[in-house]
């Protein structure tokens, strides 16, 4: 094997510990502000934010990237979940009046949280997917 090359054995990314302790206060300060906003949303709204913040956060701060980039993503995904929550309610609020309110708890406990996973995989992955064109930048240069 040539001098100038890399044995990939012994490559080894360091989290990036900086990143994550913004990651961790700005997440801290969105779920105080939601936690707040008690007529819009309800416990299983904070439990899926809380969730999406969290997997975020570990999984996407101590990547490389820039730092503005991951905090805009996760305000961005947060604003999502905000809307996706709002528009569920709403959803909700209309399968009560339309299908009665048996109808709808069930509908809400077996559907709700495949929804609230679809949108928060979604969410990450065109994260992680917008982190990556700068990795491949940095290999170029």
């Amino acid at each position: 094997m040539p001098s100038n090359m890399q044995d990939p054995r012994h490559l080894k990314v360091r989290p990036n510990y900086p990143h994550l302790s913004v990651g961790i206060g700005t997440a801290t300060t969105i779920l105080l502000i939601y936690s707040s906003m008690q007529g819009i949303l309800n416990k299983p709204a904070l439990i899926s934010i809380t969730i999406f913040n969290l997997l975020f956060v570990f999984l996407l701060f101590p990547l490389e990237g820039p730092l503005f980039r991951k905090v805009y993503l996760l305000v961005a995904g947060n604003t999502v979940g905000l809307v996706w929550q709002v528009i569920k309610s709403s959803l909700g609020t209309v399968s009560i009046f339309y299908l009665g309110a048996d109808t709808s708890k069930i509908l809400a406990v077996v559907i709700g949280p495949i929804i609230d996973l679809a949108w928060i995989v979604s969410v990450w992955s065109l994260s992680l997917s917008m982190l990556a064109p700068s990795r491949k930048k940095e290999m170029r240069g």
